[in-house]
C-alpha cells in the first residue's frame, strides 16, 4: 500500500514525484503527480507505456527537458519520454541508440539535475547474486542529451542492496 522508490523532482515552482505502487491492473507499475506542501496533498495518476512490453514498470528519472517535465524511460538504447495525460501515457520524445553496451543494464536511480549546461545523473546495475548487490555508475550528458562521460562502477558503502 502507498508507494515506494519516491523521488521528488522541482519543476515551474511546483514539486513533482514519481513512486511505485501495485497498480489497478495488479501490475507494479509508476504514478507520477504532484505535492502539495502546503496541503500536505498528493495528486497521483497511474502510467504506463505502450512501446515495450514489461510486466513492471519502475526506476523513471524525471528531467527538464526542452522546457518539458520528462522522463527517462531507459538507457540504451536512451529514451526519453513526456507524459501524455490524457492517455496517462509515456509518449517518446526522443531515442539514442548510440550509447555504450554498459547502459543496456542501467537503472534510473536519481533524477536529472542540470548544472552548466550538463545533466547529471545516477545510474544503478544489480548482480543478482545471493544477497543480490547494487552498484552505481555518475553518467553526464549534454543539454540535448548525448552522453559525455561516465565515471567508473562504484558503491557508495559495503551494504549489498542500496537504494
Amino acid at each position: 500500500m502507498g508507494y515506494e522508490d519516491v523521488r521528488l523532482y522541482l519543476f515551474n515552482n511546483k514539486l513533482y514525484f514519481t513512486g511505485i505502487s501495485k497498480q489497478l491492473t495488479d501490475k507494479i507499475g509508476v504514478s507520477f503527480g504532484e505535492y502539495e506542501l502546503l496541503n500536505n496533498m498528493i495528486f497521483a495518476t497511474e502510467y504506463s507505456q505502450t512501446f515495450k512490453n514489461t510486466a513492471c514498470e519502475k526506476n523513471w528519472s524525471l528531467l527538464e527537458y526542452e522546457n518539458k517535465l520528462c522522463v527517462i524511460y531507459s538507457y540504451n538504447p536512451l529514451i526519453i519520454c513526456t507524459f501524455n495525460d490524457q492517455k496517462r501515457e509515456l509518449e517518446i520524445l526522443k531515442i539514442n541508440t548510440n550509447m555504450p553496451m554498459l547502459f543496456k543494464h542501467a537503472r534510473g536511480s536519481s533524477n536529472g539535475v542540470l548544472y552548466e549546461n550538463e545533466y547529471y545523473f545516477i545510474v544503478h546495475f544489480v548482480s543478482y547474486t545471493q544477497p543480490r548487490n547494487y552498484y552505481h555508475l555518475l553518467c553526464v550528458f549534454d543539454i540535448n542529451m548525448n552522453l559525455l562521460r561516465y565515471s567508473n562502477i562504484f558503491k557508495f558503502s559495503n551494504s549489498a542492496i542500496e537504494y
